[in-house]
């Protein structure tokens, strides 16, 4: 709803595709090899043991909880945005990440993808590092 009415605002009128979807499952074969640049805001802190154990799970839990390790959801995405980028010009991933992740096995599995990972950005808020990685093909 709030991206509609700035793209309204932004005179886009009907020019932007909106899709609502559990990573990629709702996006349409016509979009495949289609980006340049993929921007996504994961869930990225590990799980607590009540979430784990479906005890006391809430709906918001869904913004917050990557797994538990807390980067599942990240490489579940990155595996299936490979065919979403455009391979003919320069191409990127950026996410955001937490240092209370397992970043040194995080950036192996990134590897291991075919992926190289570089922190382009870091902040300090509350009790974490939030980090902005980018990612592209080796």
């Amino acid at each position: 709803m709030c991206a509609k009415k700035n793209e309204i605002l932004n005179n886009f009128n009907n020019e932007i595709v909106f899709l609502q979807s559990d990573l990629f499952k709702n996006f349409p074969e016509y979009l495949k090899s289609s980006f340049n640049i993929i921007i996504f805001n994961p869930p990225y802190l590990p799980s607590s043991s009540l979430v784990n154990e479906n005890k006391n799970e809430k709906k918001i839990d869904h913004s917050w909880n990557g797994g538990i390790k807390g980067y599942e959801i990240i490489i579940d995405f990155i595996k299936e945005a490979r065919i979403f980028l455009n391979f003919k010009k320069a191409h990127y991933i950026y996410f955001i990440s937490s240092n209370r992740t397992n970043l040194d096995e995080l950036n192996k599995q990134i590897n291991e993808l075919g992926f190289e990972n570089e922190i382009v950005e870091k902040k300090h808020i509350f009790f974490e590092d939030i980090l902005l990685n980018r990612i592209k093909v080796i």
